[in-house]
């Protein structure tokens, strides 16, 4: 059984969390001492930016580092030159400007949200190597970090895609181990669930399936869910208990595959980084 509504799914993904925009309020000053012409110049891309213009914010951006790139306000240019990219979802673009945040600017304030936001613009571009190493590399820089469910959960399905199915279920684990509250939990389950089919470890599948049903039980994900879950059984050779399970899923109402696939973007979408549409 093929993971849910796999290639429409990816598309509309993609979309929402582009559409999310980012939302942190862009402010003209730097504590570090700016030129008057540089501050002007960044105040002037900031109000493009923060009106969502995001073209001619990028274009002065990419002014602003020709101009002045040992500025202060250098990095922050470079990183919402990247944003910028991002809500045009020109990703290629995206990814050169945040791979430059985290390569120049080991020590920006917003590094984190540069990492997240590379390794989504490499994700989206179907480059899901450097989207693995790239989260790989901003998990070990930030463990406990505000984003390290999303880096993990994006790992994972990093890793998916490039086939290496153990190390997706690592990943998904890890953040279904560790953040019980996140909103990409029911996500995360259910892509290790699948993920652990196509393993054959059918054991472990249907204690994933058991949990995601015990914690999301009116999810509009629950009745494929359950068939999985059947299926696990059957696949360790209880036919009976299969038969069972697979006769109270028919008598079930049937999941409606659109809603659930505008729950699981819902979900996602609420989530990507807050990086930032406004500048800050």
């Amino acid at each position: 059984m093929k993971r849910h509504g796999e290639s429409v799914l990816r598309s509309l993904v993609l979309l929402a969390l582009l559409a999310l925009g980012f939302s942190a309020p862009v402010l003209a000053q730097e504590a570090a001492k700016s030129t008057p012409e540089a501050e002007a110049m960044y105040a002037d891309a900031a109000n493009f930016q923060n009106n969502s213009s995001f073209e001619l914010a990028a274009e002065e951006w990419e002014k602003f580092l020709k101009k002045y790139p040992k500025d202060p306000l250098a990095a922050k240019a470079q990183h919402y030159l990247g944003v910028c990219e991002l809500q045009l979802k020109h990703y290629d673009k995206a990814a050169v400007a945040f791979a430059a945040v985290v390569k120049n600017y080991p020590k920006f304030e917003a590094l984190e949200d540069a990492y997240l936001n590379l390794g989504w613009s490499q994700y989206s571009l179907g480059q899901h190597e450097p989207a693995a190493a790239t989260f790989a590399d901003m998990l070990k820089a930030f463990p406990k970090g505000k984003f390290t469910d999303q880096a993990l959960y994006f790992q994972g399905e990093s890793y998916y895609q490039l086939g290496k199915k153990a190390e997706a279920v690592a990943a998904y684990s890890e953040l279904v181990k560790n953040y019980e509250k996140a909103n990409l939990r029911p996500d995360a389950l259910y892509a290790m669930g699948v993920a652990q089919e196509e393993l054959t470890q059918w054991a472990d599948a249907g204690k994933t399936y058991d949990t995601f049903l015990k914690e999301f039980e009116s999810s509009e994900l629950a009745t494929e869910v359950r068939m999985r879950k059947a299926e696990t059984v059957l696949q360790t050779g209880d036919a009976a208990a299969a038969e069972k399970a697979f006769s109270e899923v028919a008598a079930s109402p049937v999941c409606n595959t659109v809603s659930a696939l505008r729950m699981r973007t819902s979900v996602a979408s609420s989530l990507l980084s807050n990086s930032f549409r406004k500048v800050s």
